[in-house]
């Protein structure tokens, strides 16, 4: 697992960090899912903070999240 999901002590902040070596079509949804949980978990508004620093992205990696995200999941571009 390339990723942590955790909601900051005291603060209302989920923070989403991703690793160099995480796998968009392997990962992705999981941690989209973890993501959601988290939120769902808190008492109230949150902010959402992803921490993509040490990440880069093909755009096959990109295009693959975009579907995950729309529910196009298994797409192959975005204009399907």
């Amino acid at each position: 697992m390339n990723y942590s999901v955790q909601a900051l002590p005291d603060e209302p902040i989920v923070l989403v960090t991703v690793g160099a070596e995480h796998s968009v079509g392997a990962e992705s949804l999981q941690s989209m899912v973890e993501t959601l949980e988290t939120l769902d978990a808190q008492p109230g508004g949150v902010f959402l903070v992803y921490n993509l620093e040490e990440v880069s992205f093909s755009l096959d990696d990109v295009v693959s999240a975009i579907s995950m995200a729309t529910g196009r999941v298994g797409c192959s571009s975005i204009g399907t």
